[in-house]
């Protein structure tokens, strides 16, 4: 397998900057690189004249994607997974493939990780977090979960009153609807809500995000969601950030008053299934949207970011530290890339 001259060499030319980390992935006939120096992040796409084949050995991950002397790749499956190459003791690349070869979706979660011992654990909420709240979703899915409301018999003069009742008192407007209307069918509520959103035509994969997670020196990346998880998972695909998390806590709908943000039982749920003791709430660290959510984090022991949104909650006193977009959570918590 070879990679056409003037990839190696763009890729050449990213390495002889001084860089703190970069990232190529590799897409059957595209490249995206990710580059992150002291200046900032630096991305660019590269289109391939020809297909790129699967990588058979780590020897070759490392001699067409980077013409670099020395790599360390752990391959599944034939896959790549992680594959840092050190060049010095300032710089750090690594390689992956976000998607296989024959269209075959790649698994949604990591299966190990490069920082093992490390016991810390960062939580990430993913709506209005992962992407931009002036993506209009959320307002999309107001408006959904108002018509629900309405098609459930609710009057229309309290609709909006109750919608934003319920989210206040149980965390998410549906937990308060299947609380008081236990008639409603959730897998209908599910499919027209957050089913029904039509996701791929208002987000976009956002490589200086990818970089910045994957770049992260922790033990654990953990998703922590009040959606549910179909919904979940779409958005994870949409973004193109399969592979950069180990596991997910998310709302089942199906389980009877089942536990969400900014609920402690919810934050307890998560600890637990991300394998973090009841009295190591020191070792997790947290980025969210919600300041209620932000605050039960701190309540819990947990060092929290609130990525704000700047219309509305300046200044905010939630969390220890305040971002306006996940992709500066290197400014506030710079130990994870040290």
């Amino acid at each position: 397998m070879s990679v056409p001259r003037f990839l190696t060499a763009r890729l050449n030319r990213v390495a002889n900057l001084p860089a703190r980390s970069a990232l190529a992935f590799i897409n059957h006939s595209k490249a995206t690189f990710a580059l992150s120096t002291h200046q900032g992040l630096h991305t660019g796409t590269l289109n391939l004249r020809r297909p790129l084949a699967a990588p058979s050995s780590t020897s070759t991950v490392a001699a067409t994607l980077t013409s670099l002397p020395r790599s360390v790749c752990t391959l599944n499956n034939n896959r790549p997974l992680l594959a840092p190459i050190h060049i010095n003791s300032c710089q750090h690349y690594s390689i992956s493939t976000p998607l296989t070869n024959n269209g075959q979706k790649p698994p949604l979660f990591a299966t190990s990780s490069l920082y093992a011992d490390d016991k810390r654990v960062f939580f990430f909420d993913i709506d209005n977090c992962l992407y931009p709240k002036t993506s209009g979703i959320h307002h999309l899915m107001k408006a959904r979960i108002e018509q629900y409301f309405r098609d459930s018999g609710i009057s229309h003069r309290d609709v909006e009153r109750l919608a934003h009742r319920y989210y206040v008192d149980y965390g998410l407007a549906i937990r308060g609807l299947i609380e008081r209307h236990p008639e409603v069918d959730i897998r209908d509520y599910d499919n027209k809500v957050d089913g029904g959103l039509p996701l791929e035509k208002l987000l976009t994969p956002n490589p200086k995000l990818r970089a910045m997670i994957e770049s992260m020196k922790v033990g654990k990346k953990w998703l922590f969601t009040n959606a549910g998880e179909n919904h979940a998972r779409r958005v994870i695909r949409i973004l193109e950030l399969e592979g950069l998390f180990h596991g997910m806590t998310f709302c089942n709908y199906l389980e009877p008053q089942f536990a969400c943000k900014p609920d402690r039982k919810s934050f307890t749920k998560a600890m637990r299934e991300a394998g973090v003791r009841d009295q190591d709430s020191s070792l997790c660290f947290f980025a969210d949207d919600s300041a209620p959510n932000v605050d039960m984090a701190v309540k819990m022991g947990w060092t929290a970011v609130h990525v704000m949104d700047k219309f509305k909650d300046l200044p905010s006193t939630s969390g220890q530290y305040q971002i306006e977009s996940l992709v500066d959570l290197p400014t506030v918590l710079p130990q994870f890339w040290r």
